[in-house]
């Protein structure tokens, strides 16, 4: 297939220059999105309540138990310069797990600890949701006591997560505790209140790290009289053993420490500085970026693998929003000035995954092998330091519950920032920003040798020559065989059927990356293109995309597709053009699973049988039906054709109630039950 390059078309080539591209402020009535913003992760399971999806992303990934004072020496080594800790009245202790209501303990917590706490501030936020966070991660965000510096206590809203050095969650009934207590209990007790005692914790840790420059998170849970202490990461959760805080004095040393540790140690990323003085350059940047006064700005380092030389890029918020889950890569890209050159590029921040080859690496062995459609690199790196690689416990614990991933923090600029696949101007747009996707995604594998194994909305973003395909950091040498890492990879809502269905025992395919790239156009199609399903048709279709409406991943998409093209008629949508495209890929990808159109067409002619299965195995038919589709001068010039919002009910709970107890929450209807 690597002699085939003539069976590569050229895309669309109408395609008028736009001041939109790179241009678009956050705050912009359009979508104004870039690449990889929707909440859509190679880990997540969505539309589920968070807690418990939170729960379930963690399961096999605590770590323990520790000693509370082998915690403390790790994880909070004590400064030589911190003088004598005070004396710990263990008197005021005492009485807090004696308390009968659990937000009775709060106010008598904060004040036994405050002599151990200097120029940090502990504060009751049990009832003060974040709604920073709650935008980002779809649930309020307000743990029982927050931790700030002093001089960082947010007001007049008191819970802000952006703004946290650590947090402390109560519990006053069993039935809630999270962890194992006996000697031969599992790390992760069984219960529906300890899941979902879990799930809290880890929600709010990775507010934290969703919200700011972090490398860790230190926490504690209390339930009763017994305390722990918790080291949060992008790999998995540290624990300590249960200690009794009313007769040892951990509780009170760890807020001591905490109170005299460097920023290092607190889990603050080095990495990056926050730029809160008004100069010429800070004033530049904002112009050039488009950021209002009141946003913070920071400066960002990135130290290039092969130069070894060291970068420096202005950023704002990052416009992803990736983070609905307290594992994994944790990828946040920004739109970032170059203090370089000045240029507008993509700074895409985010956690590794230790054993995949680097990003940076196979974008380089991409463009020396001529791929198009593809951003050009410049700069890429690790950014170092023992706080920023996360995951080596074997020396904490060897036990086989805990099953999680090494992960290091890793940078990479792109000199392309693009616009979301979902915010195009007309669906011509949409699809030939796919089609070049797919040109990229063909030249890799035949040219480099190189499978994407991760096509999803947030991996395809609209150019001004139409399209790129982006994040390569789950692709893999075709020569390669066998598993890399413990999970599967890949972005849920986009996996193939097939993959699904086999459990992980099966090897990624060609097949599968284009199954995905069809994925990708009805997905986009349901939620953004116009046309006249109902609100609850719409939702029932999408939820084909869900991972929790079964637990079985592509069942729900396999009955549709079943269905053959007529599945795409139900859509009703009003491009006849789109509709057409659709109905011609969905038909020919039914064959990979059995179709009543496949299956008579195996009867009568079981060569022409067999080339279909071929050609769901290769990119010249997909390649040859999208360029003879966008070649239809009617469809290029369709106007009002432009991206819509959608209107469909979701699972996710619209309520932000705190969970207090373990019946806090009603069962999930029948129809989105994990099985």
């Amino acid at each position: 297939m690597a002699d085939n390059d003539n069976l590569v078309p050229p895309p669309p080539t109408s395609i008028p220059p736009t001041t939109r591209r790179n241009l678009v402020p956050p705050d912009t009535p359009r979508h104004g999105r870039m690449s990889s913003t929707e909440p859509l992760t190679s880990t997540a399971f969505i539309k589920d309540d968070v807690f418990i999806a939170a729960a379930n992303e963690m399961k096999g990934k605590f770590v323990g138990f520790m000693k509370p004072d082998d915690f403390l020496d790790r994880f909070l080594p004590l400064s030589a310069n911190a003088p004598a800790m005070p004396h710990v009245n263990r008197d005021k202790f005492v009485l807090i797990p004696q308390l009968e209501k659990e937000p009775d303990m709060y106010l008598p917590l904060i004040e036994a600890l405050e002599p151990f706490c200097k120029d940090i501030t502990l504060v009751n936020t049990s009832a003060v949701e974040d709604t920073d966070a709650g935008d980002l991660l779809h649930r309020s965000v307000k743990p029982d006591i927050s931790c700030y510096k002093s001089d960082e206590v947010p007001s007049p809203s008191i819970t802000r997560a952006r703004n946290m050095l650590s947090y402390i969650e109560l519990k006053n009934h069993e039935h809630d505790e999270p962890f194992g207590v006996a000697e031969k209990d599992p790390i992760e007790r069984g219960s529906k209140g300890a899941r979902d005692t879990r799930g809290q914790l880890a929600t709010y840790a990775n507010a934290i790290q969703a919200t700011q420059f972090r490398t860790h998170v230190l926490s504690v849970v209390i339930n009763r009289s017994r305390c722990r202490f918790i080291h949060w990461t992008r790999s998995c959760a540290i624990v300590t053993e249960g200690f009794d805080y009313t007769s040892e004095d951990w509780l009170a040393e760890f807020f001591w420490r905490l109170s005299h540790a460097g920023d290092v140690a607190r889990g603050l990323d080095m990495s990056v500085t926050p730029l809160k003085a008004v100069s010429k350059e800070t004033t530049h940047a904002r112009r050039a970026l488009d950021i209002k006064e009141e946003v913070p700005i920071f400066k960002i380092s990135v130290i290039d693998d092969q130069t070894k030389k060291t970068t420096y890029y202005i950023v704002g918020k990052p416009f992803t929003n990736n983070h609905l889950h307290p594992l994994g890569r944790g990828t946040r890209c920004f739109k970032a000035l170059d203090c370089q050159t000045g240029a507008i590029v993509l700074l895409k921040d985010t956690w590794r995954i230790e054993g995949y080859e680097k990003e940076g690496d196979i974008y380089r062995e991409l463009h020396k092998h001529g791929v198009s459609y593809i951003a050009g690199l410049v700069a890429a790196g690790d950014v170092g330091g023992l706080t920023n690689t996360c995951g080596k416990t074997k020396d904490i614990s060897s036990s086989s519950e805990s099953k999680h991933r090494i992960h290091v923090h890793y940078r990479l600029v792109l000199d392309e920032v693009g616009t979301h696949l979902t915010d195009f101007d007309s669906t011509h747009e949409m699809v030939t920003a796919v089609h070049c996707a797919l040109i990229a995604h063909f030249e890799a594998v035949t040219k480099a040798g190189i499978l994407h194994r991760d096509i999803s909305v947030g991996n395809i973003i609209i150019t001004d020559s139409g399209g790129l395909l982006i994040d390569w950091e789950l692709s893999k040498k075709i020569s390669l065989i066998g598993a890399r890492v413990l999970e599967r990879t890949g972005t849920w809502q986009f996996v193939s059927i097939r993959l699904h269905e086999g459990l992980g025992r099966l090897i990624h395919r060609v097949g599968d990356d284009l199954e995905s790239f069809l994925w990708v156009l009805v997905w986009v199609a349901l939620r953004h293109a116009q046309g006249d399903m109902t609100t609850d048709e719409r939702a029932l279709f999408l939820q084909a995309f869900d991972y929790s409406v079964n637990g079985k991943g592509g069942l729900a998409r396999r009955n549709y597709i079943e269905k053959d093209s007529t599945a795409i008629k139900r859509m009703k949508l009003s491009n006849e053009f789109l509709s057409r495209i659709l109905s011609t890929l969905w038909s020919k990808f039914g064959g990979r699973y059995g179709t009543l159109l496949f299956d008579t067409k195996e009867t009568e002619d079981p060569i022409a049988a067999e080339k279909w299965k071929a050609d769901l195995e290769s990119h010249e038919w997909m390649l040859g039906e999208l360029e003879k589709a966008l070649k239809n001068e009617e469809w290029r010039n369709y106007r009002y054709d432009g991206w819509v919002k959608q209107e469909f009910h979701t699972s996710l709970p619209e309520s932000s109630r705190k969970r207090k107890g373990s019946d806090s929450y009603p069962d999930l209807p029948k129809h989105i039950r994990r099985h």
